[in-house]
């Protein structure tokens, strides 16, 4: 009875400390509204939370339990490389990193409504609802497998790497710049895109991209239509 009592308070102060974080969140925006800004903002923060590199994306972000000794509610976060889950307890933050390079399986218990996370020498168990818990276990588990294959991969790059001529190099040069353009992305890694994908709604001339600012974003146009513009060295719009 007493563990229920404390797990109800303790669930109550994670509510009440999220509502005050997401006032104070409201509070601060630009009047402008960038949301392109504003979600590269997020994605900084949680770098900088977490310790990761700077280069990480959040795709999927949501409120989850993490269950050990005592039950901890917070927030969970998934990026190209990690799983992250932060939580308050009496003004004390936990955080939790998992490389999804070192991730041995994923898999689900429907019963507890738990996703299990499994790294070797250590268990994650986060309490989620029945909709998360689906879409969080088939989102990490491609991730999980699509990892594992591209790690396979550069193992084979590497072993053949080692017995080739210099005669074949040239295609090689040809070979990583197919794949610094982005080419080379397979139907797994567009699946895990699709799945971080949102729906963002703009009002007419509002930017999408701005001229000379650097972002990590992939847009298809659902309903709409928007145009290019270009600032010229004399300062005029130029339509493309």
């Amino acid at each position: 009875m007493l563990k229920q009592i404390f797990a109800t308070i303790l669930k109550f102060l994670f509510v009440q400390q999220k509502k005050e974080q997401k006032e104070k969140e409201n509070t601060n925006k630009n009047d402008e509204g960038d949301k392109n800004k504003e979600s590269d903002s997020a994605d900084q923060s949680v770098c900088a939370r977490f310790d990761l590199p700077t280069n990480e994306i959040v795709i999927k972000e949501c409120e989850a339990t993490l269950r050990a000794v005592m039950k901890k509610y917070g927030q969970l976060y998934v990026t190209r490389n990690y799983v992250c889950f932060e939580a308050q307890v009496f003004g004390m933050w936990t955080r939790e990193v998992i490389p999804l390079s070192k991730v041995i399986s994923v898999h689900t218990d429907p019963k507890k409504k738990e996703l299990k996370i499994v790294m070797k020498g250590k268990k994650y168990s986060f309490g989620l609802d029945g909709a998360q818990l689906e879409e969080l276990h088939s989102l990490i588990e491609k991730m999980v497998l699509n990892l594992a294959n591209k790690s396979d991969q550069d193992d084979d790059s590497s072993d053949s790497q080692k017995t080739s001529t210099a005669s074949n190099s040239a295609s090689k040069r040809s070979t990583r710049t197919l794949n610094e353009t982005g080419a080379s992305l397979t139907k797994d890694d567009w699946q895990i895109l699709q799945q971080g994908f949102k729906l963002i709604t703009y009002t007419k001339d509002e930017p999408v991209v701005e001229q000379s600012v650097a972002h990590q974003r992939i847009y298809q146009i659902a309903k709409g239509r928007c145009r290019i513009e270009i600032k010229a060295e004399e300062g005029q719009k130029v339509w493309i």
